[in-house]
């Protein structure tokens, strides 16, 4: 009888334990997924302003030196995300900003044209109002701005592009690469080379699709810059 009730307490015990353990698993797991998801609104909530902000920005700058009048130019700072490259671009008078699944439009009084950082960071870029239809997006940095210009002949995109260094001189011997895509992203072709002593490259890339808009990219190698850009065709 004293074997059968010490089997019954032990039997009564491990039940016990196992439905305390069961209830402390359900505690924990409530809670980690609580953990995840207040976390996860968290974090994409911040790149959602982040993107917007970063868009924002771009545009005030823009916009303060068009109000200034042409030949003016002001710093600022700028804090970026990871950017999301095909869906950041300058674009006549928006641009656009795109980091994860987050995208922003930003409209400006005139056409933007300039560059954008590879890599998240803070940046000390610059806005510059240098003609009369467009303000220029810059970098106080090594590469501080690339010039460029595109047309279409047929199925072939013409480029020609300028690299400008520090002190706002071209640059030398600048290893670049241009790569196009659709409006959409779809990969359509890219070339690599190197500009001339000048930082100066003048060439073309053959299209086996040329739609209404394009994308084109342009990277300096070796650095943290790329100029992207749309093209009406």
């Amino acid at each position: 009888m004293r074997e059968k009730s010490r089997a019954g307490r032990k039997g009564q015990f491990t039940t016990e334990y196992l439905i305390i353990v069961s209830i402390a698993l359900l505690i924990i797991g409530f809670f980690l997924i609580y953990v995840f998801v207040y976390y996860s609104s968290y974090y994409n909530a911040s790149v959602a302003s982040k993107v917007s902000t970063t868009a924002t920005s771009l545009v005030k700058e823009a916009n303060y030196v068009t109000n200034e009048g042409l030949g003016s130019k002001i710093s600022f700072s700028l804090t970026v995300p990871q950017l999301t490259l095909l869906g950041s671009f300058f674009c006549g008078n928006f641009v656009k900003v795109s980091s994860g699944t987050y995208s922003y439009i930003q409209n400006a009084k005139l056409n933007i044209v300039g560059i954008l950082p590879m890599t998240p960071g803070n940046y000390i870029m610059y806005a510059m109002y240098n003609n009369s239809d467009r303000v220029q997006i810059g970098f106080e940095a090594d590469i501080t701005y690339i010039n460029y210009s595109y047309s279409i002949s047929g199925n072939t995109l013409n480029y020609n592009i300028e690299f400008f260094g520090s002190k706002h001189t071209p640059t030398a011997l600048t290893a670049y690469n241009i790569s196009v895509f659709t409006y959409g992203g779809q990969y359509i072709n890219s070339t690599r080379s190197v500009t001339n002593a000048d930082g100066v490259a003048s060439s073309s890339i053959h299209l086996n699709q040329v739609p209404a808009t394009l994308l084109v990219y342009i990277f300096a190698l070796g650095t943290n810059v790329v100029a992207p850009s749309c093209l009406q065709t």
